[in-house]
Formats: C-alpha cells, sequence, structure tokens
C-alpha cells in the first residue's frame, strides 16, 4: 500500500466552521510569510459545514526520479518525521490526556 499524499479533515460537529476557518489560519500566515502546504477546501455535498474537506498536501512525501510505481504511478518516499514527545520519550497515552503539560 502506497502512503498517503495529503491529509483531509472533515468538518467537526462542536465546531462549526472550522474548515474555512483553518484556511483562512492558513491563508493569513502565507500572508505573513509563513510557508505552507497546498490545501484546498473540497465540497462533497451540498455545501453544508459537514459536506466540506480540508485536504492538505503532506510535507513529509518526495517524489523523485527513483520512486517505485503501482500502476504507472509514481509512490512517495516518507520522510520520517518525529514530534517532541516521540523525542522525549513521553507515552502517547500522557502526552493524550495532559495535552500541553509536559
Amino acid at each position: 500500500m502506497a502512503p498517503s499524499t495529503h491529509i483531509v479533515k472533515q468538518s467537526h460537529v462542536r465546531l462549526k466552521n472550522i474548515v474555512p476557518n483553518e484556511l483562512l489560519c492558513l491563508k493569513t500566515a502565507a500572508n505573513c510569510g509563513i510557508d505552507i502546504p497546498l490545501t484546498a477546501i473540497i465540497d462533497a455535498g451540498e455545501g453544508k459545514d459537514e459536506d466540506i474537506l480540508l485536504a492538505s498536501r503532506r510535507f513529509d512525501r518526495i517524489f523523485t526520479s527513483d520512486n517505485e510505481m503501482i500502476d504507472k504511478l509514481p509512490i512517495p518516499f516518507r520522510l520520517h518525521q518525529e514530534d517532541f514527545a516521540q523525542a522525549l520519550g513521553i507515552p502517547q497515552r500522557r502526552s493524550m490526556s495532559k495535552a500541553g503539560t509536559i
């Protein structure tokens, strides 16, 4: 199975308009000179909040001339990534239950 090339997020039932808000924040960051991933809103239905998706290109995938192929499509290389909790050896259950505290 090939690694994904995009992250797709759906609106949250408790947080209305979270997808357009996230896109607005990304575009604001871009206007401030911060590199952002290629991102788009996808309407997967009738334009209601629950039908709106946010798709962002993953930064941890690369394509080169050496990529293997599946059905004539290149398989991206995964770039290893580690978050601070992983780097510090903090178990996932602790980082999830005490978000923001170490």
